[in-house]
């Protein structure tokens, strides 16, 4: 997507490094049954274009350039 002539205009960024905080919270209110637990959970996705590849990737997209 970094290049002018890539046919690529997007792609869907999961962020499972990002998973973790809802499950935990999730886990939390399983076991405090605080509040009744969803039957599904919807963890949010980003669709990655030209535009915001930076916003999301700019520290890689620096490092692969050094590299």
């Amino acid at each position: 997507m970094r290049k002018s002539n890539s046919r690529l205009i997007g792609s869907v960024a999961y962020f499972p490094e990002r998973y973790g905080e809802q499950l935990i919270a999730l886990a939390l209110d399983l076991l405090t049954q605080r509040v009744p637990v969803p039957n599904a959970v919807f963890i949010k996705h980003q669709l990655i274009t030209p535009g915001n590849l930076k916003q999301h990737y700019g520290r890689e997209m620096q490092t692969a350039k050094t590299a």
